[in-house]
């Protein structure tokens, strides 16, 4: 009796692990199917060099191989060497041709380099020893009226030394935020320097009424401040000064000598 149950129980392991196996079978010729029996019975015969195969990623003379690597030649235009591929035509037919036919290699002219404004200030020469201050302003206020000032300069340079203080722009913001159970209301009150305000200094050739040069603070100007002008030739100049929303505090500088005849 004993022996027949485990008979039993062996012929019910090996119908379950046929099952299993015709199953598995199944699944596998569904995804990827069966090579057509021609196909593995007579291999085709390519004209194109054999390509890498799973067993053999990389053989040797691939077309991988046929490529090489081509390093930076710089500005100088150098021809590539000509390396062959192969391409393909319209009748689908292999053809070889270089590298060389497809690529164009040309030389370029460098671009011009602009000149660029550095944005650290720059350090102001002290003009002390030998100079006479003509005309001076000391907390003016910035008007669009200030007076001109014309100076027949006949020994360089004339220093223009000036300072430009923003007036202060005061804005008030309401705020409320709570504190455990207590509510706090209140403005806060933030005093920062008015963003409109500007000063321009003009120089002009006195007799032709030709702008020489012209300097300021705001607008199309940084707001780098203290500042300094230097006229460094000779001529007859007429200095206008304008500007809104500020305080100006302002020299002028000739050299004693050569200028008071």
């Amino acid at each position: 009796m004993d022996e027949e149950i485990v008979k039993l129980i062996f012929g019910v392991i090996f119908l379950i692990l046929l099952i299993n196996t015709t199953i598995l079978v199944s699944i596998g010729s569904t995804l990827y199917g069966t090579a057509p029996a021609e196909v593995i019975a007579t291999p085709q015969i390519s004209p194109l060099p054999a390509l890498a195969s799973p067993a053999d990623p990389d053989p040797p003379g691939s077309l991988i191989s046929l490529i090489p690597t081509i390093m930076p030649l710089g500005n100088e235009g150098a021809a590539l060497p000509d390396t062959n591929v192969i391409v393909t035509n319209s009748d689908t037919r292999p053809v070889i041709q270089s590298i060389s036919a497809f690529v164009t290699i040309e030389p370029r002219e460098p671009p011009e380099i602009a000149s660029h404004t550095y944005i650290q200030p720059t350090t102001h020469q002290r003009y002390e020893e030998g100079y006479v201050t003509i005309y001076s302003l000391t907390g003016q206020k910035l008007s669009q009226v200030l007076p001109l000032v014309s100076f027949s300069l006949l020994n360089p340079p004339l220093v223009i030394d000036y300072n430009v203080t923003p007036s202060r722009a005061v804005d008030i913001k309401y705020r409320e935020y709570k504190e455990m159970t207590t509510t706090h209301k209140e403005n806060l009150v933030i005093n920062r320097p008015y963003e409109d305000t500007w000063f321009t200094v003009i120089v002009r050739n006195k007799d032709t009424g030709e702008t020489v040069t012209e300097d300021g603070f705001g607008r199309t100007y940084s707001f780098q401040s203290p500042r300094q002008l230097v006229l460094r030739e000779c001529g007859n100049y007429s200095l206008e000064f304008t500007g809104d929303y500020g305080n100006l505090d302002l020299t002028m500088k000739v050299k004693q000598e050569g200028n008071f005849p």
